[in-house]
């Protein structure tokens, strides 16, 4: 599979995801270009106060970027 992100739209999405209620820290970083089943497409990190709060923060952030930064598709 290949995988492409919109840099500045990921990077909105993790500006978008501090703000969220109970939320303290959010990082991210997506792993562009050829990938392997079994690599890693991405990896986010979500700190907030309580473990319910940050699996949904976690959750909603995932769907974001899926939704709307990143681009799948097979190689030719």
């Amino acid at each position: 599979m290949l995988l492409r992100a919109d840099g500045d739209r990921f990077e909105e999405s993790l500006v978008r995801a501090r703000t969220w209620p109970a939320t303290f820290a959010v990082r991210g970083w997506v792993n562009e270009g050829s990938l392997s089943v079994g690599d890693d497409m991405m990896k986010l990190l979500v700190a907030g106060d309580i473990r319910d709060n940050v699996l949904a923060a976690l959750e909603r952030l995932v769907s974001l970027i899926k939704g709307e930064v990143l681009l799948e598709s097979e190689p030719r």
